[in-house]
């Protein structure tokens, strides 16, 4: 393993040649987001059947270099990337990896790539030294993110804390900077509702009908090795799953 002493964290993993970047969101370049956008369209998923016209249920998720700037980078101060990339045949570097990442007071793995532990690894780098705090969370519709964020927090998922995210959703929802959540996002879940769809604990409404079929796969994969199931609960169309975990670096 090999780290660099430059503005830039990296750290190189032998022998599969895999490459780990924090950037600073004030230092992300337009290639990096180029990059990131291909990997989101080519990995993330397919609109579900309930996604509204004119999105077309099947075709695949896409996000705009423009877009991921502005949706996950929009105070670049406050936020951070990490990146995985990979050397091809060629001896280019590939991104395989990434996570967005923005830090207030109170973002996909390739598929060919995952359950091989990137994704914990790109999370247990965030935020980066430059941020100190004391809880982390994600909205997503992947148990696998879930769990890389449970790892972060050196805790097990079969152990997490509702009453902890309870307490602090909606006060970090208030606050966000992150424009998507801010602004459109609604809490849904027994933790959250009088009034809830039976199954579900916590989630957050963020209209975005990415189809669920492979997250649900490897959610029930998850129960039935455990024997238990999923604390977070069912997943609505539109929804996400929302945790939120206390960090005690």
């Amino acid at each position: 393993m090999q780290r660099s002493s430059s503005s830039v964290k990296t750290i190189t993993i032998h022998p599969y040649g895999i490459n780990y970047k924090l950037i600073k969101g004030s230092d992300i370049t337009d290639e990096q987001l180029t990059e990131c956008a291909q990997l989101f369209a080519q990995n993330y998923g397919t609109w579900s059947d309930a996604a509204p016209p004119p999105l077309k249920p099947g075709t695949r998720v896409r996000m705009t270099p423009k877009r991921l700037r502005e949706q996950c980078v929009g105070d670049p101060d406050q936020s951070v990337l990490a990146l995985c990339s990979v050397t091809d045949d060629e001896g280019k570097n590939k991104v395989i990896g990434q996570a967005f990442a923005t830090v207030w007071n109170f973002n996909v793995v390739s598929s060919e790539w995952r359950q091989k532990g990137i994704a914990a690894i790109l999370i247990r780098m965030l935020p980066g030294s430059d941020f100190k705090c004391n809880s982390m969370g994600l909205a997503s519709s992947h148990p696998g993110a879930c769990l890389a964020l449970a790892k972060r927090a050196h805790i097990s998922i079969r152990k997490l804390n509702l009453n902890y995210i309870q307490t602090n959703a909606q006060k970090i929802l208030n606050t966000s900077i992150v424009n998507y959540l801010k602004d459109t996002s609604v809490l849904r879940g027994k933790l959250f509702q009088a009034d809830l769809v039976e199954g579900v604990v916590s989630s957050v409404f963020t209209f975005f009908y990415v189809d669920h079929k492979e997250p649900l796969a490897v959610l029930r994969t998850w129960e039935e090795l455990h024997d238990m199931k999923w604390p977070l609960g069912d997943l609505l169309e539109g929804h996400e799953y929302f945790c939120v975990v206390p960090i005690n670096d």
